[in-house]
């Protein structure tokens, strides 16, 4: 049924939508459903490429005490004083200590230098990361507690406890820059931990030192108390009594000639641990050349088109249930005649001037 000339065209008859009214519907505002989501599209490609981040990968794994110092420890422990690391070796306190406020200010105030292009190309950029993300306050604290937020909402740290990985990953808005900030974590959580084994190398070297004395003076009095029963009882073999205490006197001497050997060896690890610098975690994954986009451009480009749809679907919506502008349009009949001979004409002449091209 075709509407008469003037009159409002109904979709469904006036019972409802039908097929055919959608249908008619679309192609009447054909041009709306093509322009609005291509532009959108462009647009949201557009805003994504000039503000995405960059983010870089970086994976490690924490070493394992060394053996020596476990021996130191448990030599300490002998003694009723435990210098046990605890929990200090697991993937939950580096997972911590990536994210404590003191070593990301450190993160914060620290200068790189890189390009703002990854080829190694354009602007070359320089300074702290509070400058470089335009990081501002009231006063230094300030500007610092607002610098530690924006390198937590920036950083990722995940945990293997399975496999004893950590895994940490920087987002920032250049490769290079997410790269150099991921690199600067991995060396402040080296260098903190060497500093803190070092630190805790000389509390056991001053304890040992102490334990040292204390067993050389119980292993000189136990040497004194056994020559002094030798030299006065030169024939104790004879007597059991004598023998039994002479065997008593040559085991404290030997006992204590164990403990200090034992604190001596201990001692001298002590002192070698304290001016050690050997990184305390393997880096599996560097962060070099591992930045990657945040977003993917084609994600962004089906999404601004799947939001231009709805505004173009929204807008026809308006005007034909709205504004009241559909009575402007032909009925649905007649708007499929109309663009189906448009159709048929455009493909004729396509057809045509394809063969005047083959003729020629």
């Amino acid at each position: 049924m075709i509407d008469p000339p003037g009159s409002e065209p109904r979709i469904g008859g006036g019972r409802g939508w039908s097929l055919l009214g959608v249908v008619n519907l679309v192609l009447a505002h054909l041009g709306w459903f093509i322009a609005l989501p291509l532009i959108c599209a462009v647009g949201t490609t557009s805003v994504v490429f000039l503000t995405r981040g960059h983010t870089a990968e970086a994976r490690f794994v924490p070493n394992t005490l060394e053996p020596q110092v476990g021996g130191l420890l448990s030599v300490a422990e002998q003694f009723g004083v435990s210098l046990s690391a605890g929990g200090d070796e697991s993937v939950d306190f580096y997972a911590e200590l990536v994210t404590s406020r003191d070593l990301l200010a450190e993160v914060a105030r620290s200068t790189y230098r890189f390009t703002s292009l990854p080829d190694g190309s354009g602007e070359v950029k320089s300074g702290t990361l509070i400058q470089l993300l335009e990081v501002g306050g009231e006063s230094t604290t300030d500007t610092i507690t607002n610098s530690v937020k924006r390198i937590l909402d920036a950083l990722v740290v995940r945990t293997d406890a399975s496999a004893g990985i950590i895994t940490v990953r920087f987002t920032a808005p250049w490769e290079a820059l997410a790269e150099s900030v991921a690199t600067r974590i991995l060396d402040l959580v080296n260098q903190f931990n060497v500093e803190r084994r070092r630190s805790r190398a000389a509390a056991e070297r001053e304890f040992l030192e102490t334990r040292l004395h204390a067993a050389r003076d119980s292993l000189r009095a136990a040497e004194r108390a056994l020559q002094t029963f030798l030299e006065e009882n030169r024939s104790y073999q004879e007597s059991a009594r004598l023998q039994f205490e002479a065997n008593r006197l040559q085991r404290e001497v030997d006992l204590r000639q164990q403990v200090y050997v034992g604190l001596a060896q201990a001692y001298d690890q002590a002192r070698l641990s304290e001016v050690r610098s050997t990184p305390v975690i393997t880096v599996m994954d560097k962060p070099a050349h591992s930045a990657r986009p945040e977003t993917r451009l084609s994600v962004a480009a089906i999404l601004g088109g799947l939001l231009g749809l709805v505004v173009a679907t929204l807008l026809v919506l308006a005007k034909v249930l709205v504004i009241g502008q559909s009575a402007q349009h032909p009925g649905d009949a007649a708007v499929t005649r109309s663009i189906l001979r448009r159709w048929k004409w455009m493909s004729r002449r396509r057809l045509n001037s394809a063969e005047e091209v083959d003729a020629t």
